[in-house]
């Protein structure tokens, strides 16, 4: 990001804007003091953080390394290494990190190994190094080398002559070296295994790749496979008397059906680019050149995405034709490892398979040869802690012992990763000789632990000068103008003739070890000067490091945080000075009182901005009230009751915020929830039935009308403000207490009935008759977290510099949180866009001329003179965009087929014209643009071409709104 401080300032303001006008209020006191609370540190966002990320020392050349390194690699071997390592995996003349040398030099040497360097490290290719090494020293042995591949395939695949759910690859292309998983690659959760998965088709499938192996490797494959619940198809090819499970080959059949037709499109699309790309070559056309180039990265890109079914592919895709032949590289997870050694093969029918087929034919392999080597790869290492963790290890030693290996055997080779193992530490040895079977003794003997070399380690004064903070101040003047773009080339000047500036960078961050500190604390240390704004020199600074060109510093990691809005809180106190306000001085969290009085949660009507006060509520009786001694009189018991007492809402400590829905203030029911409007003392109700309505329930009928309705009022009553204890009636109010009006509803038995009054008692507006979820205009402050983290999402997008390169990723705690968290994003972002459709499709049709010509047409062929609609439509080809033009044409059919011959004419042609008939000048038909297009019908409705043409499914994010039925049809 090349102006993170600006960045986070718009993401501020953009957010903040949202709040203010999404939940606005008629009281200019209340805004501006809500304000002034949004904009204060650890309300809505707390002050940015940032840290270095530790860069790291780079070693060897990909093709300098020898033999040494390679654990006496031959000759050949070391050749083939490097070509199939830089055709993919690196890319160039790729100079690896220090640690990922000593890796790979330690496991080639038979040391386990573990890597614990920082994000972006080469954490990944520091293990895909040593497995893919191991793989070639055994394919490149002398005397035991693999041979050539012998192609037995007789014609290509196509979408016509998939292959049968028996094929299997390695048959195919005559690869006669034994099958085995030569590493399995063990990841904690789906993502990473999936993330993985498309690292290796970039190493191992890609055109370069195969072309490497094929010469350096006689055509053999290095092969790969995910087996995961995605990984098709479950069960096995036989059913249990024998016979062929049909419905599973048949799901197999089309999985790989599937798999093809993307495959082959993304092939097309990267074979387009690559003609477009030789045609801008041979014009000369530099331009448009670099458009191709473009626009192939982004398709190779893609590919990484898509499985390779050709039979030449590296990657095995189902799990019948692994288990058969098991690929050299298997991508699991801890779960699907504990079912697959669970998994066997019926012995009584023959051909059958089952998953522990694989580690059966792996013993076998490495009982073969004792040279062999078994890789067990386990990442994110240190989430494998407590009873879980010691469940991973009892599956791991399981795994083992099926293998017939031991911790300590030299035929296995543990690699994994971490980010937070101390090399140094005894416990950290203590910890890998519980978790794979070792004392920690012989656990610190077998295992290389590998933390990297730090560049910038030096700790020096990391002031950068008077100079520099002048030039990154014009620097950040000139962003900070939107008219204006900001020119780095003085500020990078001096950047350039700086002295240790690297190591400069990093001092600032240095206090008992280099770590994350405040921005401002962290400005200062760079711009110390008392006459600097330190700030906005650090902003210059970071736009200027931001630029293309490259400066000896390591990149910097922002932490901006930002809460979910759970409300606002304020005591029961009008504003002589603001009569529009009804509310006391706003808090950003609850508590049971303040200095000035009871404390409780803020609501306001969506229609009129009047706030309103609501409360946990507990009856008191009159005798209660009274203060009458009476011992038996508790809280809700006795008769007579004449008001309540209100608190902030009581905390639910049955669920989670976000997975319990009723923790929310608006689905609290009227037996709980108490609600209030402050009026003045002044304030007069001149007509009852004004303030009287029927309160619907919460259960709701099939068309969203509540079950049963209640009486229900705005009722006289008065507050302390102190005690937050409210009396019924319109007696006059005791010193300390202030008039209001009191939510009240006589319940009927069996029904609940929610909190919230389905009528303003300021505006009158009334919700009682609404349909569905949205029955009460009273609202509470609460953002939500969907709402929260979409526009988190959405805002951060616009902020990411565009291309390729563009990402963002969202974790939670939990599979269910996560689960909630992306529904929550993508609801709200259909939702989002429907609002957008809808108004661009009404603003354009409502001065559009393209309605008025279609009547035209229709006319014209009404009038039996087809001649002139066909002139008047290509008269106005010109002046329609593409969609309009075909609407037209649309219609003109139509409307022959109609006027020709009736009685035959589609429902489809039929209801086209009967949509143009209606049409009236100035105003729009709401059926065009929300209609459901006819099943069967290639012609897409306008809001359903605006979400396709944009990758969005027009049912939205729910399963079951994603099909339309029809007419037999879906």
């Amino acid at each position: 990001m090349k102006d993170p401080i600006g960045a986070f300032e718009r993401l501020q303001d953009g957010i903040k804007r949202y709040i203010t006008s999404a939940f606005g209020t008629d009281s200019q006191s209340f805004e501006e003091e809500r304000k002034a609370l949004l904009d204060k540190p650890g309300v809505l966002f707390q002050e940015a953080f940032v840290e270095p990320l530790p860069a790291y020392s780079s070693g060897k050349r990909l093709r300098d390394l020898n033999s040494e390194d390679l654990g006496g690699m031959t000759a050949a071997g070391v050749a083939a290494f490097v070509s199939v390592a830089e055709s993919g995996l690196f890319q160039g003349e790729h100079s690896l990190y220090v640690h990922q040398e000593r890796m790979l030099k330690a496991a080639l040497s038979g040391k386990h190994a573990v890597v614990v360097t920082g994000t972006g490290s080469g954490k990944t290719e520091s293990f895909l190094l040593p497995i893919m090494a191991s793989i070639i020293r055994e394919a490149t042995a002398p005397g035991a080398a693999w041979n050539s591949a012998r192609s037995t395939m007789q014609t290509k695949w196509s979408a016509n002559s998939l292959p049968a759910w028996n094929d299997s690859r390695r048959e195919l292309r005559g690869e006669s070296r034994p099958a085995a998983i030569r590493a399995l690659l063990l990841y904690p959760m789906n993502a990473l295994v999936e993330d993985q998965l498309s690292r290796l088709r970039t190493a191992l499938d890609s055109d370069e790749a195969h072309s490497a192996m094929d010469s350096s490797l006689g055509g053999n494959r290095i092969r790969f496979g995910r087996y995961n619940g995605a990984t098709p198809v479950s069960g096995h090819p036989f059913k249990e008397d024998g016979k062929s499970n049909s419905s599973a080959r048949r799901r197999l059949q089309v999985a790989i059906g599937t798999a093809f037709s993307d495959y082959m499109a993304i092939r097309k699309s990267i074979e387009d680019r690559k003609s477009r790309l030789e045609e801008a070559r041979s014009n000369g056309n530099e331009r448009a050149c670099n458009q191709a180039k473009k626009d192939l990265s982004s398709a190779l890109k893609q590919a990484s995405f898509v499985p390779r079914i050709d039979p030449g592919a590296a990657e095995m895709f189902h799990r019948w034709e692994m288990q058969v032949a098991p690929p050299d590289l298997l991508i699991t997870n801890v779960s699907m490892l504990s079912i697959m050694l669970m998994r066997h093969a019926d012995s009584d029918i023959p051909g059958d398979r089952a998953d522990s087929q694989m580690f059966d034919q792996t013993r076998e392999w490495l009982d073969g040869d004792k040279s062999r080597v078994f890789h067990l790869v386990v990442d994110e290492l240190h989430l494998h802690r407590g009873a879980s963790g010691t469940e991973v290890a009892y599956l791991l030693r399981l795994l083992l012992d099926r293998l017939g290996l031991k911790p300590d055997s030299p035929q296995l080779r543990i690699l994994a990763s971490s980010a937070s193992l101390d090399a140094a530490a005894p416990k950290t040895f203590e910890f890998l000789g519980g978790f794979f079977g070792l004392t920690p003794a012989d656990a610190e003997k077998k295992f290389h632990i590998d933390a990297g070399e730090l560049l910038y380690q030096r700790s020096v004064d990391p002031s950068l000068g008077d100079d520099l903070a002048g030039a990154c101040i014009a620097l950040a003047n000139e962003a900070a103008n939107p008219k204006s773009t900001p020119d780095p080339a003085a500020t990078l000047a001096i950047l350039i003739r700086q002295q240790d500036l690297g190591d400069k960078i990093v001092s600032a961050f240095r206090e008992k070890g280099v770590q994350a500190r405040r921005l401002t604390d962290i400005a200062k240390r760079w711009f110390p000067a008392p006459q600097v704004d330190a700030l906005v020199a650090t902003r210059g600074l970071l736009i200027a490091l931001g630029s293309e060109l490259e400066l000896p510093v390591p990149r910097l990691r922002f932490h901006w945080m930002a809460k979910n809005i759970e409300g606002l809180w304020a005591t029961p106190v009008l504003d002589s000075e603001d009569p529009q306000r009804r509310v006391g001085t706003l808090w950003p969290e609850p508590a049971s009182s303040t200095s000035e009085g009871r404390m409780l949660e803020v609501l306001y009507c969506e229609c009129c901005g009047t706030q309103l006060l609501c409360g946990n509520k507990i009856p008191l009786t009159a005798g209660q009230l009274a203060m009458v001694p009476n011992p038996a009189a508790l809280p809700g018991l006795g008769a007579g009751a004449g008001g309540y007492e209100l608190t902030a809402l009581a905390a639910k400590i049955d669920g989670l915020p976000e997975a319990s829905a009723e923790t929310r203030t608006d689905l609290q029911l009227h037996r709980d929830l108490g609600v209030v409007w402050l009026v003045p003392p002044e304030w007069r109700m001149a007509n009852k039935s004004d303030f009287e309505w029927r309160q619907g329930s919460v259960e709701q009928s099939d068309n969203g009308l509540p079950l049963s309705r209640a009486d229900a009022r705005w009722a006289e009553a008065r507050i302390n403000a102190k005690t937050g204890i409210v009396r019924l009636g319109e007696a006059k109010p005791n010193s300390g207490e202030a008039r209001c009006l009191w939510f009240d509803a006589t319940e009927v038995p069996s029904f609940q009935f929610p909190g919230m009054p389905q009528r303003c008692p300021s505006c009158g507006i009334d919700y009682s008759e609404r349909r569905g979820s949205r029955r009460s205009p009273i609202r509470s402050f609460v953002t939500g977290i969907a709402r929260t983290s979409h526009l988190l999402t959405k805002h951060l997008m616009s902020l990411l510099p565009e291309g390729d390169a563009r990402k963002l990723v969202a974790f939670s705690d939990s599979r269910e949180a996560a689960a909630n968290l992306a529904v929550g994003v993508d609801q709200e972002q259909w939702g989002h866009l429907l609002r957008v459709f809808v108004q661009r499709e009404l603003r354009a049709r409502a001065r559009n001329a393209a309605n008025s010509l279609q009547q035209d047409i229709l006319l014209h062929i009404e009038n039996g003179r087809a001649d002139l609609a066909k002139d008047a439509l290509a008269g106005a080809e010109s002046s329609l965009t593409t969609s309009e033009f075909e609407a037209a044409k649309r219609l003109r059919s139509a409307a022959l087929a109609v006027t020709g011959d009736p009685k035959f004419a589609s429902e489809e042609d039929l209801a086209v014209v009967r949509r143009v008939k209606a049409h009236r000048a100035g105003f729009v038909r709401l059926d065009d643009i929300l209609r459901t297009p006819i099943v069967g019908s290639a012609a897409l409705t306008p809001l359903w071409l605006d979400f396709v043409s944009r990758g969005v499914n027009p049912g939205g994010s729910s399963l079951d709104k994603r099909t339309v039925s029809g007419g037999g049809e879906s």
